[in-house]
């Protein structure tokens, strides 16, 4: 867990160094998995959908995110990346609401367009940052690409903004004792409450810039 949530952390500092280097190209920055180059707005450079974890798909599904593979070609940070899958809310009439604690529903597909591979994050930062606010916003549900948690606006004021995918609904918010039995002592899984979901963005690594 710790190194990924390092990752994301130097994946940060390494677009905000790269902004304020002043020399070649502001857009283009090195990190510890390759050359990142975003697109320039102004006076905001905005990097999006770079992976800040491997793919959580096949044995990785309902483990803690492992560290993103190395690149060594250019990533085209220019796009958001695929949402994580979440309900069709067009078709919800389809499903059937259980009563509990929350809404459940089953039997609504989910959204077009979405994946599995998912864990990605974008960064808006001022072209001159250089021991700037982060700010970092994990939205309660739905994918980084709405319009609301568009970071530029931000950045205009001087800020880094930070946002991301993360697993969730069953992906994110399943718990099973079984995946209890399975994790070592020193995941988060291996606490029964804690779910996938949390674990992609609640690490202290998050936390550790």
């Amino acid at each position: 867990m710790r190194i990924c949530m390092l990752t994301m952390g130097m994946i940060v500092a390494a677009a905000t160094a790269g902004c304020a280097g002043g020399a070649g190209d502001p857009t283009l920055v090195e990190t510890r998995q390759g050359a990142v180059k975003g697109v320039l707005d102004g006076n905001v450079i905005a990097f999006k959908g770079i992976p800040y974890a491997a793919p959580p798909v096949g044995s990785l599904r309902w483990r803690p995110p492992e560290p993103p593979v190395s690149r060594e070609t250019v990533l085209e940070a220019t796009t958001f990346g695929t949402p994580c899958p979440s309900l069709d809310g067009s078709k919800i009439q389809q499903g059937k609401q259980l009563s509990g604690a929350y809404d459940i529903f089953i039997g609504v597909p989910d959204a077009a367009g979405s994946s599995e591979d998912c864990l990605r994050l974008n960064i808006w930062a001022p072209v001159d940052a250089n021991g700037t606010a982060v700010m970092v916003w994990i939205q309660p549900l739905g994918p980084s690409a709405y319009p609301l948690f568009d970071g530029a606006a931000l950045a205009h004021r001087g800020v880094v903004m930070v946002t991301m995918d993360y697993r969730q609904l069953t992906l994110g918010n399943f718990a099973h004792p079984a995946l209890s039995r399975e994790a070592s002592q020193n995941e988060p899984l291996s606490r029964f409450q804690v779910t996938t979901g949390e674990v992609d963005y609640a690490s202290p690594r998050l936390l550790n810039w």
